[in-house]
């Protein structure tokens, strides 16, 4: 059974194991040994919904629960419209979150913003788009991103 290893460095953690990678600021990554990522993948696409009722500092916790588990991060959609206002699709299926959201300058659209961090996307790239516009669509697969953002 392979492990995935975690390794300081530039005071920021990585981890590696089989091709996936985790580079991030939270000493509190998750690690998972490659037999419970692929048990885990068995059943196909996945929904993980947080239940923090459009709290940002419960969907922020929820997705850092998750993101181990994830895979490959595709595309984010983020719509103040929804109950769920961002949308992630992943390898592993779709993550659905209630208090990160965009359209004005307030805490929900800060949190947006860590949440873009934690995937590994530079915030300052789109903290006029995420606090401006009422949708907010970030196709990972058109950067060329998403064969290198995994957790």
């Amino acid at each position: 059974m392979l492990k995935l290893e975690r390794r300081k460095k530039d005071g920021r953690y990585s981890s590696q194991g089989r091709g996936n990678h985790y580079y991030g600021d939270d000493e509190e990554a998750y690690r998972y040994t490659i037999s419970e990522i692929e048990d885990f993948y068995k059943d196909g696409p996945k929904q993980f919904i947080d239940k923090g009722h459009g709290i940002t500092e419960e969907s922020i916790k929820f997705f850092k629960r998750k993101r181990g588990k994830l895979g490959q991060i595709l595309q984010i959609n983020i719509d103040q419209h929804r109950e769920f206002d961002m949308e992630i699709r992943c390898t592993a299926g779709t993550v659905l979150l209630s208090g990160v959201t965009c359209g004005y300058g307030g805490t929900g659209p800060h949190g947006t913003l860590r949440i873009l961090e934690l995937i590994g996307l530079d915030s300052e790239e789109y903290k006029q788009k995420v606090f401006t516009n009422k949708h907010v669509n970030i196709d990972l697969r058109e950067r060329g991103t998403a064969g290198r953002v995994y957790y």
